[in-house]
């Protein structure tokens, strides 16, 4: 079984430290270019003769593991390995991600570059050294702080792989990318992230209220990261509540595709609950009962692989089913400690919501039962 020692341990691809950081770059397709099956030959109706491929899967190995341990020894900051849009469009979801710039150079032998596509395209192909850029070869690129270069260099000459240190970070969100020193793009990043969402710009005005679409984009062209303040210090929970025989009780309900089951069990854990992991199933054949709960929570997830308006067949699942309804208006009618909903488990509750007050006779006009589900986005 396949463990993970530690769960922090983790690299994501977005940009941490913009004016302090560098990249490097590790080349899996040992200087191999071909653009066969790529996306950029697909934009000109092409498909190329040859495709990237896995030549030695003995140096892949190498790569993985030395990036493991850097991993593990805190030398490496993010990572992105290149795939589909080649070498640019990982640098760029780097830098759209950590709202910044780069300035980076890569050098490649002229003979390296892909032949394989058709001859009119080639000499622009050449010219412009975009196979290097395009190319979807396996590769990797990661950033790390200055002061452990010399680490990472021992960790990669170790493992016998070639490397190249590819340029610098900016604070700027300017993207810079040359190839052999020759300048081929120097753009604004918030410009290039803007047309890279395009598409899903103009899929959200015809699924929402353009004008909320429009506010939205706008706004995301000057888009700050999430700042974090804490309003108190975090603490353990004290162990005499921990070693208690006695916990309240908290159901953590989840149904067919629902994810965070785990994380919230282990938040409720943590805080001294005694943890029930509870499926609908358990509920629809009545094997658990909800009333011997001090609380339930409702995860988030892609219940039902997602679909439109899963949270409505999820609450849809309890209110037509006399077992779970049942099960569910009894605890509801004790004395409620607790009731959590987490992503879709909030659009599953307000679902719910009107059902159970018809029939606990909740009095709607009360401030405490008010709930608007309609919103000016048109998407509730």
């Amino acid at each position: 079984m396949l463990q993970c020692p530690d769960i922090t341990k983790l690299l994501t691809p977005d940009l941490k430290r913009p004016g302090e950081s560098r990249l490097i770059y590790i080349d899996i397709g040992h200087g191999k270019y071909r653009m066969g099956g790529s996306a950029l030959a697909h934009v000109y109706n092409q498909l190329g003769e040859e495709s990237p491929d896995l030549d030695e899967p003995a140096f892949l190995k190498n790569v993985f593991n030395a990036i493991q341990e850097m991993i593990s020894e805190d030398l490496i900051l993010s990572g992105h390995d290149r795939s589909d849009g080649g070498l640019i469009t990982t640098l760029l979801e780097m830098a759209f991600g950590g709202n910044c710039g780069f300035e980076v150079n890569i050098e490649v032998r002229t003979e390296e570059i892909s032949e394989d596509m058709k001859p009119q395209f080639r000499d622009f192909l050449t010219s412009q050294k975009l196979s290097v850029l395009f190319s979807e070869e396996l590769g990797v690129i990661f950033e790390y702080i200055t002061e452990k270069e010399e680490q990472i260099k021992s960790k990669l000459q170790k493992y016998t792989i070639p490397y190249q240190i590819i340029g610098n970070t900016t604070k700027e969100p300017t993207i810079k990318i040359s190839v052999n020193n020759e300048l081929i793009i120097q753009e604004d990043m918030r410009l290039l992230r803007a047309i890279w969402e395009e598409t899903s710009y103009q899929i959200e005005k015809l699924q929402a209220n353009p004008e909320c679409v429009e506010e939205e984009w706008r706004a995301n062209l000057e888009r700050k990261g999430p700042q974090y303040k804490l309003t108190f210090i975090p603490q353990d929970t004290p162990e005499h509540i921990l070693n208690k025989e006695i916990k309240p009780k908290i159901a953590i309900i989840r149904e067919e595709g629902s994810n965070g089951d785990r994380e919230m069990a282990a938040a409720f854990y943590q805080a001294g609950f005694e943890v029930w992991d509870v499926m609908m199933t358990d509920l629809l054949e009545e094997k658990v009962k909800l009333d011997d709960f001090k609380g339930i929570a409702f995860v988030g997830g892609f219940s039902y692989a997602d679909v439109l308006d899963s949270a409505k067949g999820w609450a849809g699942v309890i209110r037509f089913n006399r077992n779970s309804m049942t099960n569910l208006i009894n605890f509801m009618k004790g004395v409620i400690h607790l009731v959590l909903e987490s992503v879709m488990g909030v659009s599953l509750w307000l679902f719910l919501v009107g059902s159970l007050g018809r029939v606990l006779k909740i009095d709607s006009n009360h401030d405490s039962y008010k709930i608007n589900l309609a919103d000016s986005n048109h998407v509730f």
